[in-house]
């Protein structure tokens, strides 16, 4: 894997609303991972609800410099 590819950070999105930003790329997996096991039980949050956006590296640092 890319030593780039290890700086992207991601941000997820339930129902519209950002509620976690700049996560790493572990911290991404496991919140999710989360995700999954409350839909296995729920049946929420279904793919409609939730979003995730990627921001690249470039981009992250740009917006941490601002």
């Amino acid at each position: 894997m890319k030593s780039q590819e290890l700086s992207d950070r991601y941000n997820i999105i339930l129902k519209g609303k950002e509620v976690f930003s700049g996560l790493s790329q572990s911290e991404y997996f496991d919140i999710m991972q989360d995700y999954a096991i409350e839909f296995y039980q729920t049946g929420h949050p279904t793919q409609d609800e939730l979003k995730t956006e990627v921001i690249g590296a470039n981009e992250w640092q740009k917006q941490k410099q601002d």
